[in-house]
């Protein structure tokens, strides 16, 4: 009788990982690592990882979804085997997310280093400081950037007399996050959405730049899919930080790339750049990236929805705009100052409820409403993006009166990790009503959903490119759609002009040869 076997696969380490990106060392503690089978390292992780352990910085700028988690943690496991601090920094919606990942992709890990997530409060964060400084620090710390860059401020306490908080002391130097973990020996950074450094003056960017000290002294893994977010100048931020000393100064990068018209005031505006190329070498002199081709998605649709708003919203709008102020009942709505007009006019488009006492038909809500019924949430999920707070709650509010379930993500009160939990897995979850900044990185929604829209356009492409890549990436078979709506007689059509003329701009210097918004590129918006 003939009998069969089943052919059993080899078991896939850390050190496999590490021999393939080129370390010749036979290492103990990466043997003891074994790899999910279902996360095989693909040929640019691999590659990626070669180039991040073969320098003291380096960026990993491949396009969203291409896989730069696999690469982070390898390297971090890697420089902890070898009794290196690991810190890692990223938005805090993704901390929970980067550890579990850890879990699932790498086996036996924790048998071997300590890892935690620092978000605690003052006082049990002083315990904790004090039982390592005792003991020995975790081998991984991840915490978010906000946390990292906090600046101390002075102890207050109510004085008695007056009733009012004073200064009672010093700050706790335990509050200067930074500082500590540099006396602590933390000496690896993995910088995670790392555009979020490109500012030099900062907080964040100084903090980063403090722990890292002079080049060589630590080591750097930039990851971004948008290393210039916004404009180009956003380049200056992240050569900086990945290879210093490309400029003298921001003004040396101004005088070589940034072209500038003086007014009569003798104030300066940028009008465009120059010497791009030479941007372009210098941000990517140690840094690469890849595009979503190796992957073989199929390309997103990309479409604009122009909506007309009610009569009656509109005068609202023309009136605010005008005249700069609105009443409602004995509440004045002021917008005097240009911020403050450019973001009332904005707000009002979506909630007009917010600016008057009158009833007003909501063109835009009517509008989503008709996309989500013509794409049939019976058995499809879809993301709808918000700039603002007060939106965000409005179409939350507004999807809970549909019957629709929905998640929530932004600033506001609630667990955003919660949130997005109960988009993947619950099933009568059909919308998640999300912020792009708290809900556009990290996430990754394409198991259950392939419908993006943006009820508030962006002029940000960082910012649209990192919400639309939360279903637009590796493990996505079918086509995405993406919305953007477009509130004709307002200042939105020009947020989308915005946005398509920075990312025609941008191309260039990121080495994309096609982008997200390809289709619109040069068309009117």
């Amino acid at each position: 009788m003939n009998t069969t076997t089943a052919r059993k696969e080899p078991e896939v380490t850390l050190q496999h990982f590490l021999v393939q990106a080129g370390v010749r060392e036979n290492l103990p503690f990466a043997r003891q690592i074994k790899m999910n089978p279902n996360m095989v390292p693909m040929k640019h992780q691999v590659s990626g990882l070669n180039q991040c352990l073969a320098y003291d910085r380096y960026g990993i700028y491949d396009e969203p979804g291409c896989g730069k988690t696999l690469i982070a943690q390898a390297a971090g496991l890697y420089m902890a085997g070898y009794g290196n601090k690991v810190l890692i920094l990223m938005p805090p919606v993704l901390l929970e997310q980067f550890k579990e990942s850890l879990d699932d992709t790498f086996y036996g890990w924790r048998d071997l280093f300590t890892f935690h997530i620092l978000n605690e409060g003052p006082d049990k964060r002083a315990e904790l400081f004090a039982k390592w400084r005792a003991d020995d620090w975790p081998s991984m710390m991840a915490m978010s950037y906000q946390q990292f860059a906090k600046l101390p401020k002075p102890k207050k306490k109510k004085d008695p007399e007056t009733g009012k908080m004073a200064v009672a002391g010093p700050p706790n130097p335990d509050d200067n996050i930074c500082h500590v973990l540099k006396e602590a020996g933390y000496n690896y950074v993995i910088a995670d959405e790392g555009h979020m450094l490109k500012s030099p003056s900062s907080n964040m960017h100084k903090a980063v730049k403090y722990l890292l000290g002079k080049q060589g002294e630590s080591g750097l893994m930039m990851l971004t899919g948008t290393p210039i977010h916004n404009e180009l100048i956003d380049a200056y931020g992240m050569i900086e930080l990945v290879t210093p000393g490309k400029y003298a100064s921001k003004r040396s990068f101004e005088r070589l790339h940034c072209l500038y018209r003086t007014n009569a005031d003798g104030w300066s505006t940028l009008i465009g750049y120059q010497n791009q190329e030479v941007m372009s070498t210098h941000l990517y002199s140690r840094a690469r990236r890849v595009t979503k081709d190796i992957l073989n998605l199929k390309k997103p649709q990309v479409i604009i929805v122009p909506i007309n708003l009610d009569p009656a919203h509109h005068r609202l709008y023309k009136k605010l705009v005008r005249e700069r102020f609105l009443e409602i009942g004995d509440t004045i709505i002021s917008a005097m100052t240009q911020q403050s007009l450019r973001q009332k006019s904005l707000q009002i488009v979506t909630t007009p409820e917010d600016f008057t006492d009158q009833k007003i038909k909501n063109e835009i809500f009517s509008g989503v409403d008709q996309l989500m019924d013509s794409i049939g949430l019976q058995s499809e999920k879809v993301v709808l993006f918000a700039n603002f707070q007060k939106s965000v709650e409005s179409l939350y509010e507004h999807c809970k009166d549909q019957g629709l379930n929905p998640a929530i993500v932004y600033g506001g009160k609630g667990n955003n990790s919660v949130q997005v939990k109960k988009f993947l897995t619950d099933d009568s979850c059909r919308v998640l009503v999300a912020n792009p900044t708290s809900g556009g990185v990290g996430l990754n929604l394409q198991s259950v959903c392939r419908w993006v829209i943006f009820v508030e356009p962006t002029s940000v492409p960082g910012t649209f490119k990192q919400a639309s890549e939360r279903v637009h990436r590796r493990g996505q078979t079918r086509t995405v759609t993406i919305y953007i709506l477009k509130a004709l007689g307002t200042a939105s059509p020009q947020l989308t002009r915005n946005m398509l003329k920075k990312e025609g701009e941008t191309m260039g210097i990121v080495k994309d040869k096609q982008s997200l918004l390809d289709e619109l590129l040069g068309k009117v918006a």
